[in-house]
C-alpha cells in the first residue's frame, strides 16, 4: 500500500514538474498580456477662423466620410475681404503695368523724334544747295532751319521724359514688393474662406458635437472629435522581461473583452524604446536610498489586421494580447 502511495506521490511530482516546464516553454513561446488597450487615430476638428455657424451637418456619434462638410461659418465677411484682397492686387499691378507702358511710350517718341531730326536735317541741306545755286528763296531755308531746331528741341524733351520714365521704372522694385505682399493677402483671404467650410478628416465616427448653429466659435478651438476607423492597433504594455523574444512583424492573436468569443488577429509593429513611464509627466526617480526594483512595462504597437465592421472596436476598451514568437520577424 505505502508502495502504492509512493508511485502516486512520484507520478504527481512528475507531473508538476512537466506541467511546470510545459507551462514554461508555452510562456517563452507565447508571451501575452492582458495590460493592453485599443487604439485609434483620433482627430480633434477646429475651426482655423472665428465667426458665428451657420450649417451643422453632423451630430453626436454619428458615421462621416472623408471630406464630408461637418459645419459651415458664415462665410460672408470673408468673401469681402477676399474682394477688398483682389482689388489691392489689381491696383497694384495696374501701376506696374502703366510704368511699363510710360517707358514703351517714352522710348517710341524718343524713336519718331529722331526720325524727324534727320528728315529735318536732310530736308535743311537740299535747301541750302538749292539756295546756293538760286533755286531757293530765303524763307524757304529759314523754314526749313527752323524746323530742324524745333525737332533738335523736340528730342530733347521726349529724352527728358524717357528719363523720368526709366526713373521711375527704376522704383519698380518697391512696386514689385507691393504685387506680391497683395498676391500673398489674396492667398490668405482665399484660404480663409476656404476654412469656413470644416470638413471631415477621415472615415469615422464623431464625439460628442457640442457645436450648434448660431454658436460663434473661435479659431483653432478644439469643437469635438472624430475617430477614424480605417486603422486599429492596440497599445500592450508586455513586462520588459518578455521583450527579448518580441520582434516587428510577428503575428499577434488579439482577444476583447467587449466580444467574447471573437478572436481579432494583428502583427507587432513597433516597440517603445523606453518603459512606460519615463515620459509621464512625472517620471520615476530611482536615486533614493529606499528604491524597490519593480519589472517595467514597455507599450508594444499591435496593428490590428482584421478590424470587422459587425465587431465595431473602442478606442481604450480592454484586450488581451498573445504573441507567437515562433512566426517570422522583421
Amino acid at each position: 500500500m505505502n508502495l502504492w502511495k509512493g508511485l502516486v506521490l512520484l507520478l504527481v511530482l512528475v507531473g508538476g514538474v512537466a506541467g511546470l516546464y510545459a507551462y514554461d516553454h508555452y510562456s517563452a513561446r507565447y508571451p501575452s498580456t492582458e495590460n493592453a488597450y485599443i487604439d485609434a487615430t483620433s482627430v480633434q476638428v477646429s475651426a482655423a477662423v472665428a465667426g458665428p455657424v451657420v450649417a451643422v451637418n453632423t451630430a453626436s456619434q454619428r458615421r462621416i466620410d472623408s471630406g464630408q462638410l461637418l459645419l459651415e461659418i458664415d462665410p460672408l465677411p470673408y468673401k469681402l475681404a477676399l474682394l477688398k484682397a483682389q482689388s489691392r492686387l489689381d491696383l497694384a499691378r495696374r501701376d506696374v503695368a502703366e510704368r511699363e507702358a510710360a517707358v514703351a511710350a517714352a522710348r517710341a517718341s524718343v524713336a519718331e523724334v529722331k526720325v524727324r531730326l534727320s528728315n529735318a536735317d536732310k530736308h535743311w541741306q537740299r535747301l541750302k544747295g538749292l539756295k546756293r545755286e538760286k533755286y531757293m528763296s530765303d524763307d524757304a531755308l529759314e523754314a526749313a532751319e527752323a524746323a530742324f531746331y524745333r525737332a533738335q528741341a523736340d528730342l530733347q524733351v521726349v529724352k527728358a521724359k524717357l528719363a523720368q520714365a526709366e526713373a521711375r521704372q527704376q522704383q519698380q522694385g518697391a512696386l514689385d514688393s507691393q504685387v506680391v505682399e497683395a498676391q500673398a493677402n489674396v492667398e490668405q483671404a482665399e484660404w480663409e474662406l476656404e476654412q469656413t467650410r470644416i470638413v471631415a478628416p477621415c472615415d469615422g465616427i464623431t464625439d460628442t458635437v457640442g457645436v450648434h448653429k448660431g454658436e460663434t466659435v473661435v479659431g483653432y478651438k478644439a469643437l469635438f472629435n472624430v475617430v477614424c476607423d480605417q486603422d486599429f492597433w492596440v497599445e500592450a504594455n508586455f513586462k520588459e522581461t518578455d521583450l527579448a523574444r518580441i520582434q516587428p512583424g510577428q503575428q499577434v492573436d488579439v482577444s476583447v473583452d467587449m466580444y467574447t468569443g471573437h478572436a481579432f488577429h494583428g502583427v507587432v509593429e513597433t516597440i517603445s524604446p523606453a518603459a512606460g513611464g519615463v515620459f509621464s509627466l512625472l517620471p520615476p526617480q530611482n536615486a533614493s536610498a529606499n528604491w524597490v526594483k519593480v519589472t517595467q512595462r514597455v507599450p508594444v504597437r499591435i496593428r490590428i489586421t482584421d478590424a470587422d465592421q459587425h465587431f465595431p472596436l473602442r478606442i481604450g476598451s480592454s484586450a488581451h494580447v498573445r504573441v507567437d514568437t515562433g512566426s517570422q520577424g522583421i
